[in-house]
């Protein structure tokens, strides 16, 4: 299907690109399947296009915060989980309930 040039809007400045010989293809076979000119897809693909967002350092600061509460509750419950595993081996074992009565009463703070 042949490419259509529509011009709606002169468009009087150029701009060099450097691309190697297989971009320049892909460019090329990119633009013949989308039917449209390697001018007009390079300024879809970069103009009317979305670009994310740049991280503040708050955010930043802020994610790495709740990264940390998550790993630190992870491990919380990984230790309460060994305690209690280890609890129910030393009372399959007969082991009285003094060894680890103060265990039960301790509260595990990981913060």
């Amino acid at each position: 299907m042949p490419k259509t040039k529509t011009r709606k809007i002169a468009r009087p400045v150029k701009f060099q690109l450097c691309l190697t010989p297989e971009e320049k293809n892909q460019l090329i076979e990119i633009s013949d399947r989308k039917n449209l000119t390697v001018s007009e897809l390079i300024r879809t693909a970069t103009l009317k296009r979305k670009l994310p967002q740049k991280v503040t350092e708050v955010a930043h600061k802020t994610y790495w915060e709740l990264g940390k509460i998550g790993v630190n509750k992870t491990i919380r419950l990984s230790m309460e989980s060994a305690l209690a595993e280890s609890r129910a081996y030393l009372r399959s074992r007969g082991a009285p309930m003094t060894t680890f009565k103060e265990w039960d009463l301790m509260p595990i703070n990981m913060s």
